[in-house]
């Protein structure tokens, strides 16, 4: 048997565990006693093993039917199994047994949290604080419990305790972190993690965590500096790579960019998306050449990325090869047919390559796989339009435009198609709508489109009349 799953477990884990496996498969019985009960089941609740747990706390069960932790591994069972009410009454006929029994009021909290009962899960684990035991977690979950409530300084209060009882509460750090990001609170976070790191020099998710604040508030030379110390700490940290080449982009230093990118290969686990990230660095320079030559490298080594077939397909566009820009739009096809983004993009390139049929078929498709896509949806009424097929046009702009966040391309190309069709009252009431949606903006797109509506009288009358 492949022993790798015991990789961070002791031998007398391995031990126990392979040996109740071993019975269990001959369909023997033997004893064990609770203790060693106790160890195979929190082995396979740890490792998500639903099946294996079952037929461990089942045969714990036929030997110690009354026994107080067997009975509260089974309610770990039925919560895992989201069998909740099942798992409650077994914890309050435990908790009535032994009130102040620390593990009986953490599995009440883990409970009360999975069904969206905060303020009760907060009460239990406080609870289960009082034995001192594994305050780094419990403190963890408080603040958990708190940033659901939206009480952001009990939150951050308690992911500090978690962290001041456990440095290496690395779940804490992280939501630490995310929680001043996502709030702008950066300064306060880069002086807690500063500070963190004076005593934990050596910490992987600290320097990640100050990496990332860096990065978030845009101090991009700070957030380098930040992935440096966490790559001489442990080199195979890939995310750290990339988020760092990012800096450089941002920093205009491309060479370094890429350079970092390159360096990643040796650690990376996901080689063709280091590959596809250099040639995003060489298409955004607009070096179509060298980017096609690395996107094409992650295509050898994994020929379902769809992004690198489009971007492929975007260089070649750049370059004026059309018929290769198509080729490798459609294999971006071929692995997902029902991206809106593939879709639109090989429509226009159909539209550039005067495939106006196919255009077409695509445009609609577009649409119709996201309607809410405002651009999609006047680039076809834009197509349409330029292939007078006006009543069309009308139809698409008109389901688009009610709930448009920006509405005046749609009345633009509205305007245009009622001048052409002569529908005078609805063209006045769309040139109207033009000027409502003004800001510094000109009508230079409508008198691009249709440059004879100038000379139209009534129409001058109406924007005169502003």
């Amino acid at each position: 048997m492949n022993t790798d799953r015991f990789g961070k477990y002791g031998n007398d884990v391995r031990s126990l565990v392979l040996d109740f496996e071993s019975m269990h498969k001959r369909g023997d019985r033997q004893f064990y006693d609770v203790e060693e009960f106790e160890i195979i089941i929190d082995y396979y609740l740890e490792e998500n093993d639903y099946e294996w747990l079952e037929s461990a706390v089942s045969y714990a069960e036929s030997l110690y039917p009354d026994d107080f932790e067997i009975r509260l591994r089974r309610s770990h069972l039925y919560c895992a199994n989201g069998q909740y009410d099942r798992a409650k009454v077994i914890l309050d006929d435990l908790e009535r047994l032994e009130p102040d029994n620390t593990d009986v009021q953490y599995a009440l909290g883990a409970l009360y949290s999975a069904t969206d009962q905060p303020r009760m899960a907060i009460r239990c684990y406080l609870k289960a604080s009082a034995d001192g035991y594994e305050l780094g977690m419990v403190y963890g979950n408080v603040a958990d419990e708190y940033y659901r409530l939206g009480e952001l300084e009990e939150s951050v209060r308690y992911y500090k305790r978690a962290i001041a009882a456990n440095h290496g509460e690395d779940r804490s750090l992280y939501n630490l972190a995310c929680l001043w990001s996502e709030n702008g609170r950066f300064e306060e976070a880069v002086a807690f993690f500063e500070r963190f790191l004076d005593e934990e020099p050596y910490s992987v998710e600290g320097w990640s965590c100050l990496a990332n604040i860096r990065y978030d508030q845009g101090d991009w030379e700070a957030a380098i500096d930040a992935y440096k110390y966490l790559l001489v700490i442990d080199r195979k940290q890939s995310n750290a790579y990339l988020d760092m080449s990012n800096c450089y982009v941002n920093l205009k230093q491309y060479s370094e960019a890429v350079s970092v990118l390159r360096e990643s290969l040796e650690f990376a686990s996901d080689k063709s998306y280091v590959y596809y990230s250099i040639g995003r660095i060489y298409n955004h320079c607009r070096n179509y050449e060298s980017a096609v030559i690395y996107f094409r490298k992650a295509l050898e080594l994994d020929n379902t990325f769809a992004d690198a077939y489009m971007s492929v397909s975007r260089c070649y566009s750049a370059m004026n090869d059309y018929g290769t820009a198509v080729d490798f739009a459609n294999r971006a096809l071929a692995v997902d047919p029902k991206s809106p983004l593939y879709v639109w993009e090989t429509a226009r390139l159909h539209d550039l390559f005067d495939n106006a049929e196919l255009a077409e078929n695509l445009y609609d498709c577009a649409v119709a796989l996201d309607p809410q896509d405002e651009m999609m949806r006047i680039d076809y009424a834009d197509f349409l339009v330029r292939h007078a097929d006006y009543d069309k046009a009308v139809a698409v702009l008109q389901e688009g435009v009610v709930d448009a966040s920006v509405a005046l391309p749609f009345h633009v190309l509205l305007a245009v198609c009622y001048y052409r069709t002569g529908r005078r009252n609805f063209l006045f009431n769309a040139i109207r709508a033009c000027q409502q949606h003004l800001t510094d903006q000109k009508l230079d797109d409508l008198f691009y489109l249709c440059p004879e509506i100038l000379t139209d009288p009534e129409v001058a009358n109406i924007l005169n009349s502003k």
